[in-house]
């Protein structure tokens, strides 16, 4: 649908915030226009006075592209090689890995994950914060993912967090490591404290992943409480940690499962807490949802973060998808609608806003908190075009009948 040229008009569009389509001008792989739809075609196909191709896309949302937040590229499509997680836990999956992973190359991890990455392109995906295993022996995830970044800068952005699954303090290889992989440039540092031994290994924990993170100046990237106990204070540890290395914007704490089981006296402390720190959350419905609350028999808790609570109080908030064909998550698509259409179910935001809010939390809400520059990313004049054009002409049709690509585009240019 989309010319292979470099300038082109693409006609009556559909984006988020606008109440009425517009026409979506390129020009040298950049949005040179976007303007309220008008007569703009003469019968030549040409538009007039604009002189470049013309391709009416009536009506069709185009979308900035989809940001991934929180994955896992070392893991993904190894569900036929771990075994089945037949508890359905986080610890099973986690048990799972550490005895699947010594037996794994380099090689294996590169040809899964740039078959996850292929398929996730054509889904509109071109960026990807993925955590990379550190734990025990283990490095074959740091060499491999490292050069599919390299490969794949052209069509997908990679950034790469050194995780130390197994516990940064539990594993006593851990924090070497995770130091040696942030030498070979992995881009941030990650951790896991609620799978530590105890609460006081797990604010131990964060206090040394956090003198690294500001001696090295890079980011933080938690897992963090990833539990169904309420009364887990990780996140609240990582956030005095990150106001006190003055480090707020460069925190981010992904899953926070045990606040969608924390009492709303709580909340009501911790949100503003972490609105005023600057740090971003992502929340990972398909897998939270699926992973949390096995114990429980009824009322059976579901184990999602408080997106709606977040983003009301100013928080930088996305969705992530976490897991695809893993020992975590066996099934999956790899489509952040997906997860997009997942969390809106599960945080009940279902009304016209709270649909488009729930587009943004895997597009320009999830592009801050990745970390993309303004002037890179987003359907604004002087900005890359980049974007993906569904088949869907209006908001419902995003999340139901109208999910099909019709085209994803990479700086101007049809991928």
């Amino acid at each position: 649908m989309v010319p292979n040229v470099s300038s082109y008009l693409l006609r009556h569009a559909t984006i988020l915030g606008r109440s009425a389509c517009v026409d979506i001008k390129v020009v040298d792989g950049s949005i040179a226009s976007i303007k309220p739809s008008e007569k703009w075609v003469d019968g030549s196909g040409r538009g007039i006075d604009e002189g470049v191709p013309v391709v009416d896309l009536c009506g069709r949302f185009v979308l900035p592209p989809l940001v991934e937040t929180h994955f896992h590229l070392d893991s993904v499509y190894s569900i036929s090689e771990t075994g089945p997680n037949e508890s359905g836990t986080l610890l099973e999956g986690i048990a799972l890995w550490k005895n699947y992973k010594q037996r794994l190359s380099a090689d294996q991890i590169y040809r899964r994950a740039e078959a996850f990455c292929w398929n996730a392109l054509g889904k509109g995906t071109q960026f990807i914060r993925s955590h990379v295993d550190v734990a025990g022996n283990h490095r074959a995830g740091v060499e491999a993912l490292l050069a599919l970044k390299e490969t794949w800068q052209d069509r997908i952005q990679i950034e790469l967090v050194a995780f130390p699954q197994d516990g940064f303090l539990r594993d006593s290889q851990a924090e070497k490591n995770l130091l040696w992989a942030l030498d070979q440039g992995i881009d941030l540092i990650g951790g896991i404290p609620h799978h530590e031994v105890d609460a006081a290994a797990g604010a131990a924990s964060i206090a040394r992943i956090f003198a690294i993170a500001a001696e090295r100046g890079i980011r933080v990237d938690l897992h963090c409480d990833e539990t169904d106990d309420a009364g887990a204070r990780n996140a609240e540890e990582a956030v005095k940690n990150a106001v006190g290395y003055e480090m707020g914007p460069r925190l981010t704490l992904s899953h926070l499962t045990a606040l969608g089981s924390a009492s709303a006296e709580y909340l009501d402390r911790f949100i503003p807490m972490l609105a005023d720190s600057g740090a971003s959350v992502v929340a990972n419905p398909l897998i939270n949802i699926t992973l949390q609350g096995r114990a429980d028999a009824y009322p059976k808790r579901r184990g999602m973060a408080p997106v709606k609570e977040f983003i009301a109080a100013g928080v930088p908030t996305a969705f992530g998808h976490d897991c695809v064909q893993d020992p975590w998550y066996a099934i999956g698509t790899g489509d952040l609608l997906d997860a997009a259409f997942m969390g809106l179910h599960v945080a009940q935001m279902t009304g016209p806003d709270e649909l488009e809010t729930a587009v943004r939390c895997v597009t320009d809400y999830a592009a801050r908190v990745f970390g993309v520059p303004e002037k890179a990313y987003g359907l604004t004049p002087g900005r890359p075009a980049s974007f993906v054009i569904l088949e869907a002409t209006n908001l419902p049709e995003v999340f139901s009948s109208g999910r099909k690509r019709v085209a994803v585009v990479r700086r101007g240019k049809p991928v």
